[in-house]
């Protein structure tokens, strides 16, 4: 206990402060009572000292002030070792049992303590010595808490200097007091009462040191020989037959401890020992490993008449189990001290009154040292997010009090810009205004960059980095929407490659991909600044002409593309050549939107490659060719609903680490007029338009269900059937309940089949999209996500969506290999899956260099030709068996 800190203490308002108490009118009988109580207090013939629960006096009665010779203004609202000045020992013993008292609201008793009351100067000054028995009695308020302390100390300085006088020699005989020639019977008489005395008090002391809780041991002699111990010390060294031995012989596991050497300088010099937290490894049963326990400890040497030591008393206090629970805390602490450096957060806390924030230890690591930022930590606050951040407690109530938060923060050492969600939680005060905030702080900056990268790859083409499907269905939104307020003219130019498709297939997807890539190039340097260029895909792409002056310009900037795309290219020693035919059409007149902008230029495009290719044309109503082609695809998709004109391929699915086939993806094709097998990119749009996609959904599915149950009850092991969705099938409001209808009907358990749909099916209508797949998915239908990075899904809705697996998209796969770019988007899009506890699947896998990177980047399945291209039921189940 720190004596220094309890002299600090302040004292508390006395209640008989210079004797008096508080009281309320007289005219209440309870009041009356309350003077009673005092009167009687004041009366006894008992001495009483009241304190406060810090130990500072507050009232005493007559008696105590007539036995200690002290007026109450001396003592009132001082500390009470301040008033009446004792040894150490003795204090630590009296503080220590009054704060037992409190403790355990129960009276605690001391025997023996002396004290040094001083001596009024008319009696002659100085101090005397006295020595009291004082029982503290704890005095509860009407809560049931320790309010004060009743002391009442016993007068027993008679008793000891009897004890003194009276004490035994070495022969066992009681001293002879007095003359024998005087009053000898009555000597006599006194010696044998005080000897009984002395026995009973002898008795009861030995009891105490018996059972007291805290180990007692005592030593005599320089070899330190033990002479008595309690109970509690022979549990605490876990032995008994220790009496009569030294200390190394009943505790030989202390030897080489320094505890021998401790306690014989304590013998030497007569210089008592006080130690913390001091640690011994004992054997606590015989035979058994050691054990280390921790304590405090008191060594007092026992000093004779002649100030010779003889002895050593100790006092032990086994602190075991709260040295080893704050071990466990500080392990704990240190624990959760790792979580958040590996998790990057941090703590705080924020007075709403003074705008102070208080941070954790480990922020200068994420946000930079706190010494850097000025006044206030929101010194550091991006400009555009303080006041979100400053406001954010101001929208909570007790109700509700919450809120969560991402905002930006620049470090105030390097400028940097860190990326936090904060987490907090507000208190309010009586009247429920917002006065204090706890909470936590992530770092989310990388994933802010992850989800920017893929936010970008949902926008721009992988390969060529040019704008693609979505972004530009964006741009075109905004530019139609100019022209039309301001009634200026513009072109889009849809662009097909011609003679791409040999070069492709004789010298592989590289000399493909340098093509499209020095394609796109020589089509941003044939336009404007603020003309767009994008890849629809494949070997397509679209060029918008915001504004134009003349009917002409178009062509003038179709001739440049012409002449800059049919120029050679490079590509190591071979010089590969394409050419562009080019449709155009023109806004307003051909469409005031981009899907009619699209539709008439892509007429036109292959009305230029009947010209001749390396050609262009603008898109005139005669141009109906293309609607022809269009119109006997829709009559060959009527005939194969009533011929069994369509059937499902099946490519499987492997997992990568194990190399197992776990599931397959059923793919459509249908048989056209001339007995070939046509793709779904060849008649998906022509269903999709004439309002046959339901229909041919409906049989993909019923086929696939069908299947899956034949494979089963043909001994194959059933593996996981994923099925495409278009978007139009999705947003009917019967598609879920016809797919839970079909695997109904079929008889297939639910758990093997999946549903595969795009980004923008998917955020079309974010509620009812997930109110539909979570009706999927509680009969037990998985979902995946197909073509992940090539839509325009937002990433803050992504975590919300049911969903069970990504597919990275073929585009990404087949430039990985030659393209930091495309790796960097595939490795984020992996670890993205990851973080949202979705599996991840690689499809169009060709190379083993492409399965490579995906099994080094963690990725979980693959699909592609290098396992297998897609295959009719028949041959898939033997290739599966072979498998």
């Amino acid at each position: 206990m720190d004596i220094r800190h309890r002299r600090k203490r302040k004292p508390q308002q006395s209640a008989f402060e210079d004797g008096q108490h508080e009281r309320s009118p007289p005219c209440e009988p309870a009041d009356a009572r309350e003077l009673d109580y005092h009167a009687l207090f004041d009366a006894s013939p008992n001495p009483y000292l009241v304190l406060d629960r810090a130990l500072n006096i507050v009232g005493a009665n007559k008696a105590y002030l007539a036995s200690t010779k002290r007026a109450l203004s001396d003592i009132v609202g001082r500390w009470a070792w301040d008033a009446f000045p004792t040894d150490p020992d003795t204090l630590r013993q009296a503080i220590a049992s009054f704060e037992r008292a409190i403790r355990t609201k129960q009276p605690d008793t001391l025997a023996l303590l002396r004290f040094d009351i001083p001596r009024p100067e008319p009696e002659g000054g100085g101090f005397e010595v006295r020595y009291w028995s004082i029982v503290a009695t704890p005095v509860l308020n009407a809560v049931g808490e320790v309010d004060t302390l009743l002391q009442h100390p016993i007068d027993v300085t008679e008793l000891q200097r009897l004890r003194e006088a009276l004490h035994t020699p070495e022969d066992g005989l009681p001293v002879e007091l007095g003359d024998a020639q005087s009053g000898i019977f009555l000597r006599a008489q006194s010696v044998h009462e005080a000897n009984l005395l002395l026995k009973a008090d002898s008795e009861r002391l030995r009891d105490l040191f018996k059972h007291a809780p805290s180990p007692l041991v005592a030593f005599r002699g320089k070899d330190l020989v033990f002479d008595m111990a309690n109970d509690a010390y022979f549990k605490f060294v876990g032995r008994r037959d220790i009496i009569g031995k030294t200390l190394l012989e009943a505790v030989p596991e202390l030897a080489g401890q320094g505890y021998d050497d401790l306690l014989s300088e304590v013998f030497n010099t007569g210089k008592p020992f006080i130690g913390r937290g001091m640690r011994a490894d004992l054997r606590l049963t015989s035979g058994a490993p050691l054990h280390d326990v921790y304590f405090d400890a008191l060594f007092q040497p026992v000093v004779d008449d002649d100030g010779k030591v003889t002895g050593i008393v100790c006092q032990l206090n086994d602190v075991t189990e709260a040295y080893r629970a704050q071990a466990a805390l500080r392990e704990s602490q240190d624990r959760l001290r790792e979580g958040m450096n590996a998790a990057r957060m941090l703590v705080w806390d924020w007075d709403l009154a003074t705008g102070r924030v208080k941070l954790s230890e480990n922020a200068p690591e994420i946000i930079g040292s706190a010494a850097a930022f000025g006044q206030s930590a929101f010194d550091a606050v991006h400009p555009d997010d303080a006041h979100a951040v400053r406001d954010a407690p101001l929208h909570c109530t007790p109700a509700n009090p919450r809120y969560r938060l991402e905002y930006r923060l620049v470090r105030p050492d390097n400028g940097r810009i860190v990326w936090l969600e904060n987490r907090g939680h507000v208190m309010f005060d009586h009247a429920d205004a917002p006065v204090f905030v706890k909470g936590v702080a992530i770092d989310i900056t990388e994933r802010k960059r992850s989800e920017k990268q893929i936010a970008d790859a949902a926008r721009h083409d992988s390969l060529t980095g040019l704008p693609n499907r979505a972004l530009l269905h964006e741009y075109c939104t905004h530019i139609l929407a100019r022209a039309l307020r301001s009634g200026t003219g513009g072109a889009l130019l849809f662009i097909d490659l011609d003679r791409f498709k040999p070069i492709n297939d004789m010298y592989g997807h590289d000399a493909g991909d340098k093509v499209l890539q020095d394609v796109a190039q020589r089509l941003l340097a044939c336009t404007r600044k603020e003309d767009v260029v994008s890849r629809l895909g494949g070997d397509e792409f679209i060029v918008v002409l915001p504004s134009i002056v003349s009917p002409h310009d178009p062509a003038t900037v179709a001739g440049h593309i012409v002449a800059a795309v049919s120029r050679p290219i490079p590509f190591g020693e071979l010089q590969l050549n394409v050419s562009p035919s080019i449709g155009i059409s023109l806004f307003p007149e051909h469409g005031t939107d981009l899907e009619s902008l699209v539709r008439c230029a892509d007429l036109a495009m292959y009305a230029a490659k009947k010209a001749g290719r390396s050609n262009f044309k603008i898109y005139s109503p005669g141009i109906n060719e293309r609607e022809n082609d269009l119109l006997r695809l829709e009559m060959q998709l009527k005939r194969a609903f009533e011929s069994d004109g369509f059937s499902l391929h099946y490519q499987p699915i492997i997992e990568i680490r194990s190399q197992r086939v776990i599931g397959a993806e059923a793919l459509l094709r249908m048989r056209a007029d001339d007995g070939s097998l046509l793709a779904p990119a060849d008649f998906i749009p022509v269903a999709e338009k004439a309002g046959m996609i339901n229909r041919l959904g409906d049989w993909v599915v019923r086929e696939a269900c069908r299947q899956h149950r034949a494979w089963v009850e043909a001994g194959l092991q059933p593996i996981t059937i994923s099925i495409n969705v278009s978007p139009i099938q999705f947003r009917q409001p019967s598609f879920a309940s016809a797919i839970v209808q079909a695997v109904e009907d079929s008889g297939m358990n639910p758990s093997f089949l999946q549903i595969e749909v795009t980004e923008s099916t998917l955020m079309d209508n974010v509620p009812e999209t997930v109110a539909r797949l979570r009706q999927l998915q509680d009969i037990g239908i998985r979902i995946s996500l197909d073509d992940f990075g090539t839509g325009y899904s937002s990433l803050s809705y992504l975590g919300s969506l049911p969903l069970d697996k990504l597919k990275i998209d073929r585009s990404f796969i087949h430039s990985m290999t030659s393209d930091r770019r495309s790796r960097s988007i595939t490795e984020a899009i992996i670890a993205l899956g990851r973080t949202l506890n979705l599996k991840v699947v690689g499809e169009g896998i060709e190379s083993e260099e492409s399965m490579n990177f995906l099994r080094d980047f963690g990725c979980d399945q693959a699909q592609g030709f290098l396992f297998s291209h897609p295959l009719p039921a028949p041959e898939f189940a033997s290739w599966y068996r072979l498998h």
